[in-house]
């Protein structure tokens, strides 16, 4: 009867263990294909000529992006410029005269996925300096976001290469996370996948890009595709010398990849790192659980954190 009563014991322990990793993987699933991939309209966003990323993609210039997912409870709204950047107005290539020029880099959470432009960190950086700060040196603050969701480091370093230098930016922003270094392309391996399984699915150009990614990655193993998106951080200084930040939210990048970051910056002047820039550890200010997106609010705190780290430490303001 005791061996009985252990054997059922363990049968039932196993068929929870069993329940609770069911549940975890669709959990995962479910994040990973309606989260992490963010279907796109092909119809709104183009191809790219690049130097060596054969799916290079961007949005299409003056088109009005909308986005409402089953979950979200409204309609966010990007209105992308002439030069295909996710912005409220054009500018000019030409820097005018006592303009300090930052460039926002990063993928969807730079360019400000579920969220109206207006509410994009970028903007709402850009109104806070030039609402409160007043310098004899500076008449005017831009901030130009040239995020892209669904980006990784080299995406990100080839739409700097195309769209971003030809503005001569004072400072460069970059928003890192551990998926736009290696973890995200894996992820995307596996949807790709799950996509191409589908019938008659047609793959946007996002995918289309991770599928180029993938093959390219498949011939590297793990530590060559860190040095491959790292490289891409330190090849910026190629195109940009001025003040160049990598910034990131808590918890968004590993202490392994933290310790990276800041050995670049340790090795190259003018180079510097924040980690603490946001708080999307916090529910209130992300869309949903499990997304680290930010919200309106989630936007705001990271604007008002970047404000501060550049007021205090580089932006050189003469009052």
């Amino acid at each position: 009867m005791k061996q009985k009563s252990v054997f059922t014991g363990l049968v039932i322990f196993e068929i929870l263990i069993i329940v609770f990793l069911a549940f975890n993987y669709i959990k995962r699933e479910k994040i990973l294909h309606e989260t992490t991939v963010h279907p796109l309209n092909k119809a709104d966003f183009q191809f790219t000529i690049s130097n060596d990323l054969k799916h290079f993609y961007e949005p299409k210039p003056n088109v009005s992006l909308k986005n409402k997912p089953d979950w979200l409870d409204y309609e966010s709204t990007n209105t992308i410029n002439s030069d295909s950047l996710n912005e409220r107005y054009d500018y000019t290539t030409e820097k005018p005269p006592a303009t300090y020029r930052i460039i926002t880099l990063g993928d969807s959470m730079t360019f400000g996925l579920y969220l109206d432009t207006n509410d994009n960190f970028s903007e709402r950086l850009e109104d806070m300096l030039n609402s409160n700060l007043q310098c004899k040196n500076i008449k005017k603050f831009e901030v130009i976001n040239l995020g892209v969701g669904g980006y990784d480091a080299r995406y990100v370093l080839e739409r700097y290469i195309l769209r971003g230098q030809k503005y001569n930016p004072d400072l460069v922003a970059w928003f890192l996370l551990d998926r736009s270094l290696s973890v995200y392309a894996d992820m995307f391996y596996d949807v790709l996948d799950y996509y191409d399984n589908l019938a008659n699915y047609s793959p946007n150009p996002e995918q289309l890009a991770f599928r180029a990614q993938r093959e390219e990655y498949n011939q590297k193993n793990i530590g060559e595709i860190e040095n491959y998106e790292i490289n891409a951080l330190t090849s910026i200084r190629k195109y940009f010398n001025n003040k160049l930040l990598f910034f990131t939210s808590p918890g968004l990048l590993s202490s392994e990849n933290v310790n990276k970051i800041k050995g670049l910056t340790g090795a190259s002047q003018n180079t510097f790192f924040d980690d603490k820039i946001g708080n999307l550890t916090d529910d209130n200010n992300i869309v949903r659980p499990g997304d680290p997106h930010p919200n309106a609010a989630g936007s705001k705190i990271i604007a008002q954190d970047l404000y501060n780290y550049l007021t205090q430490n580089l932006i050189d303001c003469k009052k």
